[in-house]
């Protein structure tokens, strides 16, 4: 579990606590300044993957399932399902099991 999400609202009073986190993996750097990270744009779908085009895949996918990039989360869906694991190291993986562990919850993921 990622400790800074777990501690973004400590202290906050209701009103100023943050309703949702954007993670970014780090090789992922926006092209287009005209990106829009709004966690009010559809309150019915509580999870996005903001990075499904990628200039190195032709502005598409590598792979259907993929789930990793840039994704945004309603700060309660995150706690929910315990955030991103510590388990994986290096390139790879920790998207997926992410993405899994939404789906057991009965979460929807959309890009």
């Amino acid at each position: 579990f990622n400790i800074a999400v777990a501690e973004i609202n400590r202290g906050l009073p209701v009103d100023k606590q943050f309703q949702c986190v954007v993670l970014h993996d780090v090789d992922l750097i926006p092209i287009v300044t005209r990106n829009y990270y709004d966690c009010l744009r559809t309150p019915e779908v509580p999870t996005w993957q903001l990075s499904s085009a990628i200039d190195i895949y032709n502005w598409g996918l590598p792979f259907e399932t993929t789930a990793g990039g840039v994704n945004m989360f309603k700060t309660e869906v995150y706690m929910e399902v315990l955030g991103f694991s510590n388990r994986f190291f290096g390139w790879g993986g920790e998207d997926d099991d992410l993405k899994f562990r939404l789906a057991s919850k009965g979460r929807r993921y959309r890009r």
